[in-house]
């Protein structure tokens, strides 16, 4: 998938543009999936890990995205972590 002109959507599949994984405590993760865009939220694909205050838009590109089941478990993640969004 070309990432030139893709505007990054909910439940897009994303990477870090410098290929450096995720990090959360010694787990890492390649990509996750976009909860939400502003504020910029990425979660894992199993739903186990978020990222908000550190991680920005603009150091990410669109791989793929999720699959429905992905995206279930993204979003029960995001809307116990953000209930009022």
């Amino acid at each position: 998938m070309s990432t030139e002109n893709v505007i990054m959507k909910v439940g897009d599949l994303v990477k870090r543009i410098n290929g450096q994984a995720l990090h959360s405590g010694a787990s890492m993760y390649k990509d996750a999936v976009v909860a939400n865009i502003n504020p910029f939220v990425l979660i894992s694909r199993e739903g186990d890990m978020r990222w908000s205050a550190t991680v920005v838009q603009e150091d990410f590109a669109v791989t793929g995205r999720a699959d429905n089941k992905m995206l279930h478990l993204v979003m029960k993640r995001f809307l116990h972590d953000f209930p009022n969004d």
